[in-house]
C-alpha cells in the first residue's frame, strides 16, 4: 500500500507547475540515489520534497519527486537560489539535506548538474509497525442489508479487470457469457460511485473495467427511484454491484490501452478511458478479440461456437453542483461473429420404445447492435421527474446447415433421416421511453406518482428454407408493435409507521404479424404462395394490474420492515386474421407478503411469499406456422388458462463473530415454488419420428431449491476457507404419447474452496462435486445419475523485478454421460506479466489450453429424453499482448490529500526548528 500511495502521490506532484519559470532562464538540475542504510537496497518511491529558501531565510515548498526502481531521484530545470531537501518514506525516518545551493556563477561556468550522490534513510520500526497495522484491510464488511468487498484485502495485477476480481470473492461466480452470480442471485446492474453505468449490461462493464481502480464494490439491492425519493419501498429492486473508485483516480484522466497477438491468428484489444469526480464521470471503452469472451450481456445472441467481437461504447455522468440534476447517458455499438459446429445425441424413452436422435448442424451468424440508453433527472425537496428513453437496433445474417438422423433403440433401424439448409437476415428496431413524476404531498409518508411510457418495435426477417427432397422455400416476415402504459400510485400514512398504498397500471399492446412463405416452382423462382405456412394477423393486448397493500417501511432506526398486499389482474387478448378471429378474456388474484429483519449484531432474515400469474401469449395459443425444423413442429392451444404460482423466498445470514476485523458467518437461502394449471407440453410421434408439441394446463409441477454456504478466515485473512452446499428437488409432469409423464430430479452439489494470501503469493484450490439422478415415471427402470466434477487451482506470484506470473488449472471428469462425451479433460492457462517504462507499459505472454483439451459439453435431462451436445470451441493459443497505462491525477482528491501532509510535515518541522532557535 505505501508503494501505491507514494506512486500517485508522484503522478500529481510531477503536474505541479513546476516548470514555469521565465523562459530562456539558466536551469540546473539536482540528482540522487536513495537507499536503506542497511542492505543498501535501493528504495524505490520514496517522496522528496525541494524546499527553496529565499535571501530572508523563508522556506517555500517549490516541488516534489520520485524515486524509481534504482532509488535515484532528480529534480529538472532548477532556477538558482538556495535548497532543502526532505525525503519521506513510509516506516523510514524523514531525512533532510540542508544547505543545497545552485548559484548563478556556477550555471554561467557550464556546470548545470548538482550530485548529490547516495543518501541512506534509517529504519523506522515503530512506524512501520503502525503502517502495517494501516494496511490491514478486512476484505469483507457488513454493513446491514449490505455486504462490501475492499479491493486492497485482494491481490489485483495490472491486467485484471472487475470480473477477475468478481472471481475472487466467496460465493460469487462468473460464466463462460459473462453472467455474473453472487450468493446465489443474478447480478442485473453495476453502477460505478453509485451512479448507473452502461445502464443494464453488467457484463460490458465487468470485462471492461480495470479492476486496479477499485477501493471497494458493495453488494444489494437497489431500489428504484420512487423509493429511494419517497423513502417508501415500492417492491421493485435490481441485484446491483456498486463500485467505489479510489480517491486518487478522481478529478483526472485514467486509462489503458492494450493490443495483443497470438498463434493461430489470435488477437485481442483492450481500451480504455475515463474520467471520475464527484459530479460527472466519462468512461470510453473500446475492444475486440476472437478469444470466445462476451463483450455483452446475453440477448439476442448466436449459438455457443468460436466467435470474433468487438464493441465500442461511451458512458456520461452528470450532475449539478445543487444535487438536484443527474443525466446519465451511454451508447454502445456491439458487432458478434460466430461460426457454430455441434454434434448433438438424444434419446427418447417412451413407454414401450427408445429411439435414438443424432444431428451435426454448422452454423454461421453475424450481429451488429446498436443500444443507446438514457436516465435524465430533476428532484426538489417535494417532487421528481425521471425521462429514461431507450433505442436498440439490431441487424444480422445468419446461415444454418443440418444433418439430421432418427434410430430404432434396439434395432439401430433408421426412422428418419435428412438435411436442411436455412439462411437469411433479419433486424430488430426498438424505440421506447419512460416519463414518471413523484411528489411528496403535505402528510408524511403520503406520496402520489404517475408513470407514463411509450414504445415501437420492429422486426423483420427474410430467408431461404432448403430441406432436401422436401421442399424448398423463401419467406418473409414483419412483425410491428406498439406499447402504451400508465401507472399510478398513491401511499396514505394510517399511523406513524403504517401506512396503505395503492397501485393501478394499463398496459396495451397493438401489433401486427406477417408472413409470407413462397414455394420454388419448376424453374427456381420463388411464386408459388404456400397459405398454410403463410399468416397475416392484428392483434390486441390489454394486461391490468390493481393492488392494494399495507406496509411498514423500515425507517432509519427500525430494525423491521413489512408488507402485506393482493392484486387483481384482468387482461383481454385479441386476434384477427385471415384464418381466424380469436379474443379471451383472463381474471387473476394474486397475494404477495413480505418481511424483513436486520439486527445490530448482524443477523438478518427475509421472507417473501408470491402468488405469481403467467397469462399464455398468443404466441402460444396461436403460433406462426415455422417448418424450420422438420423433425420439431409446435402446435397452439387456443383454450391455455393462465398459469399460477405460488412462491417462497427464505434468507437468513448470521456473522457470527469478528476478529481483528475479519468476520465469518453463515448464509441460507431456500426458494420453493407450486404451478397450479401450469403450461406444459404434450408431445407426440408419428412414424416417421417427426416430434408434434402442444401446451395444455396441468397441476402439480414443485420445486425446492437450496443454498448453504459458510466462510472462514484464519490467521487474520492469511487463509480462508468456504464450503458453499446446494441441493434441488425438481417435479416436472408432461404428456408423451398420451401418457402421462412425471420426472423426478433430485440435484445435490458442493464446492469447498481454500484461499492463501501471503506477501507475495495469492493461492486458491477448490473442488466441485455435482450429482443429479433422474427418474422417469414411463421408464422407471431407467435412473439417470449423472456425475460432474471440477477440481480447481489459481496462483498469482509476485517474482523480482515486478515480474507477475498467473496461473489456473481445471481438471473436469465425468460419470454418466455416454461413452464419445464421458472423457476427462485438463486446462491450464497461464500468464506472465512484467510493467516497463515506470509501471506505464505492461509487457504479458498468455497461454490458453496449454494442453490443448478443452471441450464444451452440455448435457440436458428433459422429461422424456437426455440430450447431449458437444460444441467447437477455442483452445490452444499463445498471446503477447503490451498495455499502456496513463494516469493525470487533477487538483482535488488524495493527490492533494498526500501533498497537504507533506506540505504539514515540512512546515511542522521548520516550525520546531524555530522553537528552537527562538
Amino acid at each position: 500500500m505505501k508503494k501505491i500511495i507514494t506512486l500517485l502521490t508522484a503522478i500529481f506532484l510531477f503536474s505541479l507547475p513546476a516548470f514555469s519559470q521565465p523562459k530562456g532562464a539558466m536551469r540546473a538540475d539536482i540528482t540522487l540515489s536513495v537507499r536503506d542504510s542497511i542492505t543498501d537496497a535501493p528504495l524505490e518511491l520514496v517522496t522528496a520534497v525541494l524546499t527553496k529558501i529565499d535571501m530572508n531565510k523563508m522556506k517555500e515548498i517549490f516541488t516534489y519527486a520520485i524515486s524509481d526502481s534504482s532509488g535515484n531521484i532528480k529534480f529538472n530545470r532548477l532556477p538558482p537560489s538556495d535548497y532543502e531537501i526532505s525525503l519521506q518514506y513510509m516506516g523510514y525516518y524523514m531525512k533532510i539535506i540542508p544547505d543545497i545551493r545552485i548559484d548563478r556563477k556556477e550555471l554561467i561556468k557550464g556546470n548545470y548538474l548538482f550530485e548529490l550522490g547516495v543518501v541512506k534513510l534509517r529504519e523506522n520500526i515503530a512506524e512501520l509497525n503502525a503502517a502495517t497495522i494501516r494496511e490491514h484491510i478486512a476484505p469483507i464488511k457488513y454493513l446491514g442489508d449490505t455486504i462490501q468487498y475492499n479491493a486492497a484485502a485482494f491481490r489485483l495485477s495490472d491486467n485484471d479487470v472487475l470480473e477477475d476480481f468478481f472471481r475472487r470473492l466467496p460465493g460469487w461466480s462468473v460464466d463462460r457469457d459473462g453472467k455474473i452470480t453472487a450468493n446465489g442471485k443474478v447480478i442485473d446492474q453495476i453502477t460505478v460511485n453509485g451512479r448507473v453505468f452502461f445502464l443494464n449490461d453488467p457484463v460490458f462493464v465487468s470485462r471492461n473495467l480495470p479492476a486496479k481502480i477499485l477501493k471497494n464494490i458493495k453488494l444489494f439491492e437497489k431500489q428504484s427511484e420512487r423509493s429511494k425519493f419517497t423513502g417508501i419501498d415500492d417492491g421493485a429492486r435490481t441485484n446491483t454491484v456498486d463500485v467505489a473508485i479510489k480517491e486518487d483516480m478522481l478529478n483526472g484522466w485514467l486509462g489503458s490501452i492494450k493490443a495483443g497477438g497470438g498463434t493461430d491468428k489470435r488477437y485481442k484489444t483492450n481500451n480504455f478511458a475515463a474520467n471520475f469526480n464527484k459530479f460527472n464521470q466519462i468512461a470510453i471503452i473500446g475492444n475486440a478479440s476472437n478469444l470466445n469472451e462476451a463483450s455483452v450481456s446475453a440477448g439476442l445472441t448466436v449459438p455457443s461456437g468460436i466467435s470474433r467481437n468487438y464493441s465500442i461504447g461511451s458512458n456520461v455522468n452528470l450532475s449539478n453542483r445543487k444535487n438536484n440534476f443527474e443525466a446519465d447517458i451511454s451508447y454502445r455499438l456491439n458487432g458478434k461473429s460466430t461460426l457454430s459446429e455441434n454434434d448433438v445425441h438424444r434419446t427418447n424413452f417412451l413407454k414401450d420404445s427408445i429411439f435414438v436422435y443424432d444431428k451435426s448442424s454448422r452454423s454461421d451468424n453475424s450481429n451488429i447492435n446498436h443500444v443507446l440508453n438514457g436516465q435524465i433527472k430533476w428532484s426538489g425537496k417535494k417532487s421528481m421527474i425521471t425521462i429514461s428513453p431507450k433505442v436498440i437496433m439490431l441487424y444480422g445474417n445468419y446461415s444454418d446447415s443440418v444433418k439430421y438422423r432418427t434410430t430404432g433403440g434396439l434395432s439401430g433401424a433408421t426412422i428418419n433421416e435428412g438435411e436442411s439448409v436455412n439462411s437469411g437476415k433479419r433486424s430488430n428496431e426498438n424505440f421506447s421511453t419512460d416519463i414518471q413524476y413523484v411528489t411528496k404531498m403535505g402528510k408524511s409518508m403520503r406520496t402520489f406518482s404517475i408513470k407514463g411510457t411509450l414504445g415501437f418495435d420492429k422486426r423483420e426477417s427474410e430467408g431461404k428454407n432448403k430441406i432436401l427432397n422436401r421442399s424448398d422455400q423463401q419467406y418473409f416476415t414483419d412483425d410491428r408493435t406498439f406499447n402504451v402504459s400508465t401507472k399510478v400510485s398513491y401511499t396514505e400514512p394510517i399511523t406513524k409507521k403504517i401506512l396503505f398504498g395503492s397501485n393501478y397500471s394499463l398496459a396495451s399492446s397493438i401489433y401486427s404479424q406477417s408472413k409470407e412463405t413462397y414455394n420454388s416452382d419448376i424453374n427456381g423462382n420463388y411464386s408459388e404462395l404456400d397459405s398454410l405456412l403463410s399468416v397475416t394477423s392484428n392483434n390486441f393486448e390489454l394486461r391490468q394490474n390493481l393492488e392494494f397493500y399495507l406496509q411498514k417501511p423500515k425507517g432509519r432506526n427500525d430494525v423491521s420492515y413489512f408488507m402485506l398486499g393482493a392484486s387483481v389482474l384482468p387482461s383481454y387478448i385479441k386476434r384477427n386474421s385471415q384464418h381466424t378471429e380469436f379474443d379471451k378474456w383472463f381474471w387473476n388474484i394474486s397475494p404477495n407478503a413480505e418481511y424483513r429483519l436486520t439486527t445490530k449484531d448482524y443477523f438478518s432474515f427475509f421472507v417473501k411469499y408470491s402468488g405469481n400469474v403467467r397469462t399464455p401469449s398468443l404466441t402460444l395459443m396461436m403460433p406462426v406456422p415455422d417448418n424450420t425444423n422438420p423433425l420439431s413442429i409446435r402446435l397452439g392451444n387456443s383454450e391455455l388458462k393462465s398459469e399460477y404460482e405460488h412462491n417462497i423466498n427464505l434468507t437468513l445470514r448470521k456473522i457470527t463473530s469478528f476478529s481483528d476485523g475479519f468476520g465469518w458467518g453463515i448464509f441460507f437461502k431456500t426458494q420453493a415454488s407450486y404451478f397450479k394449471n401450469r403450461i406444459l407440453n404434450r408431445s407426440w410421434f408419428d412414424e416417421d419420428g417427426i416430434q408434434y408439441t402442444m401446451p395444455i394446463n396441468y397441476s402439480g409441477d414443485y420445486l425446492i431449491n437450496s443454498n448453504l454456504h459458510w466462510e472462514q478466515p484464519f490467521f487474520k485473512g492469511v487463509l480462508t476457507i468456504a464450503n458453499i452446499i446446494n441441493g434441488g428437488l425438481y417435479n416436472n409432469i408432461s404428456f408423451v404419447n398420451g401418457e402421462k409423464n412425471t420426472t423426478k430430479r433430485s440435484v445435490i452439489g458442493e464446492s469447498l474452496r481454500l484461499s492463501v494470501k501471503l506477501d507475495k503469493i495469492y493461492f486458491q484450490t477448490k473442488a466441485t462435486l455435482n450429482y443429479e439422478l433422474a427418474v422417469n415415471s414411463i421408464f422407471s427402470e431407467k435412473k439417470t445419475k449423472t456425475w460432474r466434477n471440477v477440481i480447481e487451482g489459481y496462483i498469482s506470484y509476485s517474482m523480482p523485478f515486478d515480474i507477475i506470473l498467473k496461473s489456473d488449472i481445471s481438471y473436469q471428469y465425468f460419470k454418466g454421460y455416454t461413452a464419445q462425451y464421458d472423457k476427462p479433460y485438463l486446462l491450464w492457462n497461464a500468464e506472465i506479466s512484467k510493467p516497463l517504462i515506470k509501471n506505464k507499459l505492461i509487457m504479458s505472454l498468455s497461454a490458453n489450453d496449454i494442453l490443448n483439451q478443452n471441450k464444451n459439453i452440455q448435457r440436458e435431462v428433459t422429461d422424456f429424453y437426455i440430450q447431449e451436445t458437444r460444441f467447437n470451441t477455442v483452445r490452444q493459443y499463445f498471446l503477447f499482448s503490451l498495455t499502456y497505462k496513463f494516469l493525470t491525477g487533477g487538483k482535488t482528491g488524495a493527490f492533494r490529500e498526500r501533498a497537504n501532509s507533506v506540505i504539514r510535515s515540512n512546515e511542522m518541522s521548520i516550525m520546531t526548528e524555530a522553537v528552537k532557535i527562538n
